[in-house]
């Protein structure tokens, strides 16, 4: 995959609308590998996003396609899965608060409508649009939030102040997991939590 698109020119953000069936075997495979939550393929459908690879037209279509197809290969197991909405950086397109609302809310609005379990905010770069983007989804849903955020390599620079205050800010967000994710990997990720003295009341994702 070059710049987001596949071998043929067509977008990857749109692989539920141009390769469904793919979309369905791939969702089946990690079922049967024993997922227990699968995630609709659209982290880069927000309408943002689509308006500047110039497909905002297929905005509502896409969101509803990749979601239906996941609960369809939910259906064709016969396995418990949850199916996640997934929801991908917003103000990194559209830097302004309200607009990064206002994306939020329509994706998540479309994403439930189908049929999803529960949202991923998924890869935000920074505590402040993660937070933006999790009051976007309560305002219209009640569905459980995870929110990941993906931190810079090595911690430097740190926008957040230090290591103990960006870890506080990241356990004190209103969703009911939290985790970090992408970034610069696993072993950096695993020594981070192991020295994160977090509320155990909290559940903290990696």
């Amino acid at each position: 995959v070059l710049n987001n698109r596949l071998p043929d020119g067509t977008f990857m953000d749109l692989a539920a609308l141009d390769y469904p069936e793919e979309v369905l075997k791939l969702h089946i495979e990690y079922i049967k590998a024993g997922a227990n939550i699968i995630q609709t393929h659209t982290f880069g459908t927000s309408r943002p996003k689509l308006a500047k690879s110039g497909r905002e037209d297929v905005f509502e279509k896409v969101n509803l396609q990749a979601a239906k197809i996941a609960r369809e290969a939910r259906d064709i197991t016969g396995k418990p899965v949850l199916v996640a909405g997934t929801i991908g950086p917003i103000y990194h397109y559209a830097r302004d608060k309200e607009k990064t609302k206002e994306a939020v809310v329509e994706q998540v609005k479309l994403l439930e409508e189908r049929g999803c379990d529960l949202i991923i905010l998924d890869t935000v770069p920074t505590i402040d649009e993660l937070r933006i983007a999790i009051e976007a989804v309560r305002s219209v849903s009640g569905l459980i939030i995870v929110a990941q955020h993906t931190i810079p390599d090595e911690w430097s620079p740190m926008p957040e102040g230090t290591r103990e205050q960006f870890l506080n800010k990241l356990e004190s967000l209103d969703a009911e997991f939290v985790g970090i994710n992408c970034g610069s990997g696993p072993d950096e990720y695993m020594q981070i939590l192991d020295e994160w003295e977090w509320d155990e009341s909290k559940n903290i994702s990696m």
